[in-house]
């Protein structure tokens, strides 16, 4: 699975980006495990400890970046 550490914010493009060394793992993820059990649901947690807190400031201070943010995040989710 891959790390907090290889999912984050671009603070320039306001995407949710998974580094391209976890990509394919990460894209698999949830399809394995609901191949195990498939009432399980997976969750996407985003930020953290370790997360530019300023480039989440500045993603939620404009709407246009904050559908952005969403929008990746749904897509990342449903990857």
């Amino acid at each position: 699975m891959a790390e907090m550490s290889d999912i984050y914010l671009d603070p320039q493009t306001y995407r949710i980006t998974v580094s391209s060394s976890n990509n394919a793992q990460f894209s698999q993820f949830t399809k394995t495990v609901q191949l195990k059990n498939s009432s399980v649901q997976t969750l996407l947690s985003i930020g953290g400890g370790n997360s530019d807190k300023a480039a989440f400031a500045s993603m939620a201070s404009n709407s246009a970046s904050r559908k952005t943010f969403t929008d990746s995040s749904i897509n990342l989710a449903r990857s």
